[in-house]
């Protein structure tokens, strides 16, 4: 859905072509749209995988976020120690928020403690964007 008297016109690559909404809106929810943007469109669109022998940069993103996922998953023998370091690899997020944003897909799952505490840790060393200085 878009939001009336945004300007989405950087994206009219990726609206709907003209009677090509989807029914379902109407159908279903009872919406009747009459434009959006089509994330098919959006999504097999410009994405490029590359393969990370060609480029440091995403070999060094690999190594990040596996070691992200596999902290999460409590799979090294100091998870605590991983988790300080992988957070200095990390900006800290505006309004000191967690630089690292987790996505469940199921339905009422609390975090568990122990990796909520893990995630602290992180966001805990992350590295000021801003640095500031005492006067």
């Amino acid at each position: 859905m878009m939001v009336n008297g945004f300007d989405y016109s950087s994206l009219s690559q990726y609206e709907f072509e003209d009677g090509k909404m989807p029914e379902y809106l109407k159908e279903v929810y009872g919406i009747e749209a009459k434009s959006g943007l089509n994330i098919q469109k959006i999504i097999r669109g410009d994405i490029k995988f590359m393969d990370s022998k060609d480029s440091p940069g995403i070999q060094a993103v690999d190594l990040v976020v596996s070691g992200i996922r596999r902290c999460l998953r409590r799979q090294f023998s100091d998870n605590e120690k991983v988790a300080s370091k992988l957070g200095q690899l990390m900006l800290q997020a505006k309004h000191n928020e967690p630089s690292l944003s987790l996505i469940s897909f199921a339905d009422d799952q609390p975090l568990p403690l122990e990796v909520a505490r893990l995630v602290r840790i992180m966001t805990k060393n992350n590295k000021n964007m801003i640095l500031r200085t005492l006067r």
